[in-house]
């Protein structure tokens, strides 16, 4: 059966799936890799799991499904070498940035004057609130995802459930804590939180598993000593951010020089 699944496709076998094991009804197929393109498609063969005859192939998809799939590949790009791959990297997170500097801009332009008698009124609060949520919020809960997943025990009940509950709840959580503080210190708070949590994900791995940075670099294993790296950076880069946050002073309109003034002149 599976030299007939090999004889098939010109793709390497990715995997084989058995559905109704021990049934009359079993069907075994046979996955491949998806050949390189634009579309995100796995070729698969479905064979009958007692007489072994070819149930059914993928065969050509009609356009919406032919849309659907360039769609997925074009968002995970597997038809990109390396270099493409960081391009499209770089523009994402130079979009993200473009995202969360814009939720700030304006919420700055909104706060009241220094020295006007005006209270950021309550929906002031919520969007300073949600744009802590939105930008600080998400990395905390992702770094909670992945400390869920490492600390939770194997054997557990419906663990990919409460792994989603962790996301969930922190993300929550991230939004709801900044509304009892100061917009300074919610922000120096979660952005400390933040980079606390994605640096804590490495260590705990590696004490849970084993699997540490180290050994994972003597090893050659690129895909966790680099993932390990990347939460690390990112960490350091959350740090950075909260350290400017909290550093940061505004100073009052007053003592800023005016246009044409001879201090701003000089």
């Amino acid at each position: 059966m599976v030299e007939r699944a090999l004889a098939m496709n010109a793709e390497p076998l990715e995997r084989i799936t058995v559905q109704n094991p021990g049934d009359a009804n079993a069907t075994v197929v046979a996955v491949f890799e998806e050949p390189h393109g634009l579309r995100h498609r796995h070729p698969q063969v479905a064979f009958d799991g007692t007489s072994g005859a070819v149930i059914e192939t993928l065969g050509a998809m009609k356009p919406a499904a032919g849309t659907f799939t360039a769609m997925v590949g074009l968002h995970e790009a597997h038809f990109a070498g390396p270099a493409l791959r960081v391009l499209f990297f770089l523009s994402g997170a130079m979009g993200a940035a473009m995202v969360a500097t814009g939720l700030i801009l304006w919420t700055v332009a909104r706060v009241p004057k220094p020295g006007t008698a005006t209270r950021a009124h309550l929906g002031m609060r919520l969007v300073q609130a949600l744009n802590v949520g939105t930008i600080a919020g998400l990395p905390i809960a992702i770094a909670g995802y992945f400390l869920a997943n490492r600390l939770l025990p194997l054997g557990m009940a419906e663990r990919k459930e409460a792994e989603v509950t962790v996301f969930f709840g922190a993300w929550i959580l991230a939004t709801l804590v900044p509304l009892a503080l100061p917009p300074r210190t919610g922000w120096t708070a979660m952005l400390a939180t933040a980079a606390a949590l994605l640096a804590a994900v490495p260590v705990v791995g590696g004490l849970a598993t084993g699997r540490h940075l180290l050994a994972s670099l003597r090893a050659g294993d690129a895909a966790f000593y680099g993932f390990d790296l990347a939460l690390l950076g990112l960490g350091a880069a959350f740090a950075f951010a909260a350290c400017k946050a909290a550093g940061l002073r505004r100073r009052p309109l007053a003592e800023r020089p005016r246009p044409g003034s001879v201090a701003a002149q000089h």
